[in-house]
């Protein structure tokens, strides 16, 4: 005869292996509802025309696995920031059962930007970077002679 606190117990185990083992498997102890940035490259482009260069950033981390993101760009200055963060969910959105992380990666557009020294901070992770100014090196004269033919 079957003993059902037995198979209750088995059934227990199982769920706790299914919940604990994802948990223990993040690497530096991370917590399934924190997004975690392990890297941050920045690109910027020489100088164009206008005087200025575009700017972008590659993210990459760790998510929640279930939670929509909320992503945003904005800037102050020399100062980039760009926040990630889990947002509740929308009326009618569905959600999962799933506890864990998931890789991520992204590509930010940081806007453009004029030669000078700059700081990106991502959450937690900051960087510096530099924009050059080597298509105005070039285009400078020409810019000048233009500007006072038609300016």
């Amino acid at each position: 005869m079957s003993n059902p606190g037995r198979f209750m117990g088995i059934i227990g185990a199982v769920v706790l292996l299914v919940l604990v083992i994802p948990i223990t498997a993040f690497a530096a102890n991370r917590s399934p509802d924190q997004v975690y940035i392990d890297r941050v490259d920045v690109t910027a482009d020489n100088t164009g025309p206008d005087g200025t260069a575009p700017g972008t950033a590659r993210v990459t981390g760790q998510v929640p696995i279930c939670w929509p993101l909320k992503e945003d760009v904005s800037r102050q200055g020399s100062t980039v920031v760009v926040t990630i963060a889990p947002r509740p969910l929308e009326p009618g959105e569905s959600t999962c059962q799933a506890i864990g992380l998931r890789d991520y990666t992204k590509d930010f557009d940081l806007g453009r930007f004029e030669p000078g020294a700059y700081s990106l901070k991502v959450n937690d992770y900051t960087t510096n970077f530099t924009v050059g100014d080597a298509g105005n090196v070039m285009l400078g004269p020409l810019n000048g002679m233009l500007a006072r033919l038609f300016g």
